[in-house]
């Protein structure tokens, strides 16, 4: 089996493309990739191109130095360029789709890194996986088209109303209009985010405090499961591609068997690695089978979750926990 390698680039155009120049280029795409034995896929948005190149590195890389000669190609930029075991796109010769620009930015995460139109020119290693992963998840395959004979009819393209409609809804309680804040947690040394925290809050901006009055007590481990949930789902729909800290009732593993099982099924519905995900231990309840707890965290840790105690010696989290983990 032949070394493969996975090139992925973006740069900008000299002038804007016509219709017709975008078929012409994708179509003579298609045909040196099949001769060469090339996959992957092309993205364009308002003069913006955004490439992944699959193949034999000697194949590859001769590709890429043809492009960045190209007098149509410019800020031509290598985002990614690494061996893989196996392709990701290999049923297409080359995949297309046109975006707008707000499409792009919203699929990728609309926030103070990005400035409109610029969205796929700008992008780093880390978010260009995150935008991969979508395609390769298949959140956005239904508006790639692979077929030449119907983009000769139109080119596929992702419109406003169908942004955001891939990261299912999760129900929210009646009696708890709520949302989530994001707040960074910085590595001071380095000056890069870590972590975002998610922290609930009303739906008008009111305190954790006053939307967890609303549930009755009886519902709160129910309620736990479900608002993570959605934090992670609120978090990939804007973009955050860094770990995630979720705040967890550590009494929800009693009262639930399926709560991690549901928060690994939504990482991966929303592309998000199991890795990325630190659980807060809450200190505001004792925990009263440590077995049941111990099991659910081991078999956490096993898929990549990673833990932390919250508020540290307060509450009942105190030295117990700690031997406990």
């Amino acid at each position: 089996m032949p070394d493969l390698v996975q090139l992925t680039y973006s740069s900008v155009s000299t002038h804007p493309f016509s219709h017709t120049e975008l078929l012409d280029l994708l179509a003579q795409a298609r045909k040196n990739n099949a001769s060469s034995g090339v996959t992957g896929i092309l993205l364009y948005t308002e003069g913006s191109f955004f490439q992944v190149l699959e193949g034999e590195p000697d194949v590859v890389h001769h590709l890429f130095n043809q492009i960045r000669d190209d007098p149509r190609h410019t800020r031509v930029t290598a985002i990614i360029d690494e061996p893989i075991p196996k392709r990701d796109f290999s049923e297409w010769t080359m995949g297309y789709a046109e975006l707008s620009a707000h499409s792009a930015e919203t699929i990728l995460g609309a926030n103070d890194f990005f400035t409109h139109g610029n969205s796929i020119t700008t992008l780093r290693s880390g978010r260009a996986r995150k935008l991969l992963q979508a395609f390769k998840s298949g959140r956005w395959r239904q508006y790639i088209s692979g077929d030449s004979r119907a983009d000769a009819a139109q080119l596929a393209t992702i419109r406003q109303s169908d942004v955001g409609t891939h990261l299912p809804e999760i129900p929210k309680p009646k009696r708890a209009n709520y949302t989530f804040a994001y707040q960074p947690i910085v590595d001071i040394e380095s000056k890069q985010i870590f972590s975002y925290e998610a922290l609930i809050r009303g739906s008008r901006q009111e305190s954790a405090v006053e939307v967890l009055q609303q549930i009755p007590p009886g519902e709160m481990h129910r309620f736990d499961e479900q608002s993570r949930l959605y934090a992670i789902r609120l978090a990939a729909h804007l973009g955050l591609n860094t770990r995630l800290n979720l705040n967890f009732l550590p009494r929800s593993t009693e009262t639930s068997p399926c709560v991690i099982s549901s928060l690994l099924k939504t990482c991966t519905e929303c592309g998000l690695r199991a890795d990325q995900i630190v659980i807060e231990i809450l200190e505001r309840e004792i925990i009263s089978d440590y077995n049941a707890f111990q099991t659910v965290i081991n078999e956490s840790r096993g898929a990549g979750v990673i833990f932390a105690i919250d508020d540290f010696g307060s509450g009942y989290a105190g030295l117990n926990l700690l031997a406990e983990f």
